[in-house]
């Protein structure tokens, strides 16, 4: 455990049993996240988004408790504009102060944290989780939206892309591009949100956290399983079988062959030469999801925008509520969100 993650843990582990560890791990990374927009000066946040590396000296306990001491500096860095437009999203900002909100109660930090700071911390949190259901109540595409959206046709194409590519040099990160793009069109399973990430592969049916079962002597059994997600206390554990004669399934054994080529067992892996052989965690899924629809696309996607596209290409005509709920039980989320979240009309 390096230097920093010992700090951040001295004022987290105070709750660390009472959350998914999938959920401790997300207030991590948005606490060191908010660390960098804090060292960022407001004149360069935003700029090519970049910023500055943290050092040791960043995670003190003092520096911490800042974040929500100093709230009002934070807070107008969260909300900056450029040219009319916002650096972060809703979501992203809530995500941020979902962090903050679980960190206010350490004990680390008690006599430390300011009243009014608090208070501004409440209610900003309260003003940004009503935007968000304000907007889902709106289900129109937002701008941004309508700008990165892709057909179904453009997600054939790219798919047809990504096979003939691989076709002619079968090399191991255009077959993750591929699988990916095929998982997320949700023809074999339906899209799921950033779940693969962190996943191993696996010969244990039993096993923990969340892994691509491949049976030791048939390649060709394979399921996915879910253990820690987002509503995992909710739905429990999932089991998302992949057909045998599918192309998912000999792509996935392609894969697996590459890892033990690697003597590694992670599924997905992060790109370039620094970073090779190295389990990809959720924010890069993200960010590679985005960077692989916009090198091909021209349009930056998320896994939450195609669980969205997915959704809104349903036929609600021939759809019973039946079905519908079936569908969103397969997603991890329920009818409501089903509607209110990821149902766009353009």
């Amino acid at each position: 455990m390096t230097k920093m993650d010992s700090a951040l843990n001295s004022v987290m582990n105070f709750a660390e049993n009472k959350v998914k560890p999938s959920s401790y791990k997300l207030y991590k990374q948005s606490l060191k996240k908010l660390l960098e927009i804090q060292k960022s000066s407001f004149a360069d946040l935003g700029e090519n988004n970049t910023l500055p590396e943290l050092e040791a000296s960043d995670y003190t306990i003092n520096n911490i408790a800042s974040l929500i001491n100093n709230f009002n500096d934070l807070k107008d860095k969260l909300t900056k504009k450029i040219d009319k437009k916002p650096i972060y999203e809703n979501n992203t900002i809530k995500s941020y102060l979902s962090a903050l909100n679980f960190i206010k109660t350490s004990p680390a930090l008690e006599k430390l944290l300011k009243e009014d700071s608090l208070a501004l911390l409440y209610e900003f949190f309260g003003i940004v989780k009503d935007k968000i259901k304000k907007a889902s109540l709106d289900n129109t595409l937002s701008k941004k939206e309508a700008e990165n959206w892709l057909s179904p046709e453009e997600l054939d194409k790219i798919e047809r892309k990504l096979k003939k590519e691989y076709k002619a040099d079968k090399n191991k990160d255009t077959l993750q591009k591929l699988i990916l793009v095929i998982l997320y069109k949700g023809k074999i399973i339906r899209p799921l949100r950033n779940d693969y990430a962190g996943m191993y592969i696996s010969n244990n049916e039993n096993d923990e956290g969340n892994y691509l079962y491949i049976d030791e002597e048939d390649h060709t059994k394979k399921y996915f399983v879910l253990n820690d997600y987002k509503t995992s206390q909710h739905y429990g554990k999932k089991k998302y079988l992949i057909p045998k004669r599918s192309v998912l399934n000999k792509l996935l054994t392609d894969l697996y062959e590459f890892r033990i080529e690697d003597g590694v067992a992670h599924l997905l892996e992060n790109p370039g030469i620094k970073k090779e052989l190295t389990s990809m965690s959720k924010n890069n899924l993200t960010k590679y999801l985005q960077n692989l629809f916009y090198s091909y696309l021209n349009k930056k996607v998320s896994s939450s925008m195609l669980r969205s596209i997915y959704i809104s290409n349903l036929d609600f005509n021939k759809l019973s509520n039946k079905k519908l709920t079936k569908i969103a039980k397969e997603m991890n989320h329920n009818i409501k969100s089903q509607q209110l979240e990821y149902k766009k009309v353009e």
